[in-house]
């Protein structure tokens, strides 16, 4: 199973459905927040010979789904309400028996590059994300200017950032 945790989430163009809390009797969290909702979409793979190729699943499930599944299976009690109420990955398991191997994807290893031919992470060029969070912490630190447009890389970035907000730069 190949998971993303929350920040690795996708928009949406719905907000996130309301499900079943870990605990209901709970006090409620910051800002009152009852864990009551799900957060963002969250990609996830499964791979097994016991699922068919291509399959994709429409249910919704969480990140629970993992634990409902594996409580089922082996007959395990329940860690919540929450992971009591996910749907389950069972229905992903659609064969009777396992794939043969012959019709397993093959897999190429591709070698590392030398050293000296990789680029240092702080080389690479900058997002646009990465170019708004400097802006951000230009303005944040009193300075409206955009004299940023020259910046190009990461570690042009970190040096900017360094200067006003007195983070240290770290790509090297």
């Amino acid at each position: 199973m190949i998971t993303f945790d929350e920040n690795g989430g996708c928009y949406d163009h719905v907000p996130p459905p309301a499900t079943t809390p870990p605990e209901a009797s709970a006090p409620a969290g910051q800002m009152g927040f009852r864990f009551d909702r799900l957060g963002v979409r969250v990609p996830t793979v499964l791979v097994s010979a016991w699922i068919e190729p291509g399959l994709i699943l429409n249910t919704p499930l969480q990140h629970t789904s993992l634990l409902k599944t594996l409580a089922e299976k082996w007959g395990l009690g329940h860690l919540t309400a929450r992971d009591r109420a996910a749907h389950d990955l069972r229905e992903a398991f659609t064969r009777g028996i396992p794939r043969a191997r012959a019709d397993w994807p093959v897999l190429t290893p591709r070698p590392l590059p030398d050293e000296g031919s990789v680029a240092r992470p702080g080389d690479h060029p900058l997002n646009a994300l990465q170019r708004d969070i400097v802006r951000l912490a230009n303005a944040i630190a009193g300075d409206p200017e955009d004299s940023l447009s020259d910046l190009r890389t990461v570690w042009e970035a970190l040096k900017v950032m360094q200067s006003t907000m007195g983070a240290r730069p770290s790509c090297r």
